[in-house]
């Protein structure tokens, strides 16, 4: 037992005396005109942190992203033409079922430019007053935009849609004149 801590104390004593387990300099000497350290045998100035394995997942990610927003786009624009389509449905519905009730083919037509002007009205009403209220800083919420914005929307459509009968009216009995049909 004796012999085994006289041992270990004696390569204790080796590696101090060869500077084994002595500190690492924290800067260079004065004399030496280097950046790197004097104990630091490694070579690297061929380590630019480059990770081919980071980049392959980072474009596997990347693509997957692009597609995700890419179907994600794509369900959103269906998802779309098919609620105007059963919105134009619904008006062009309505308005046969009105022209078919009254039997006649007037306020059918009318019920549909009405209808169809006011839906657009609507849509036209919303979007101009966020962009209003974007541009010159209104401070209206989302709600009172939506409804003073659909509300608006629906009287000027309403408005537009029965001025436009009324003047599709018009033009219709001048080309009829005009032809000689009446």
């Amino acid at each position: 037992m004796k012999t085994l801590v006289f041992l270990s104390i004696f390569l204790l004593t080796l590696l101090a005396a060869f500077n084994g387990m002595s500190q690492l300099p924290d800067s260079s000497h004065r004399d030496t005109t280097a950046t790197s350290a004097s104990w630091q045998k490694e070579d690297n100035t061929a380590d630019d942190d480059f990770a081919p394995g980071l980049l392959f997942m980072a474009l596997i990610g990347i693509s997957l992203v692009c597609v995700c927003i890419g179907i994600g786009s794509i369900l959103t624009i269906t998802l779309l033409l098919l609620l105007f389509s059963f919105v134009l449905l619904g008006i062009l519905s309505s308005s046969v079922f009105v022209g078919l009730n009254r039997r006649s083919f007037t306020s059918g037509f009318k019920t549909f430019v009405v209808s169809t002007f006011s839906i657009g009205g609507i849509g036209l009403g919303i979007s101009l007053l966020y962009l209003t209220n974007y541009l010159f800083n209104l401070h209206l919420s989302h709600t009172t935009t939506l409804w003073m914005g659909g509300g608006v929307g629906l009287v000027a459509g309403v408005l537009l849609g029965l001025l436009s009968f009324i003047l599709l009216q018009q033009l219709l009995g001048f080309f009829k004149q005009r032809i000689g049909l009446s």
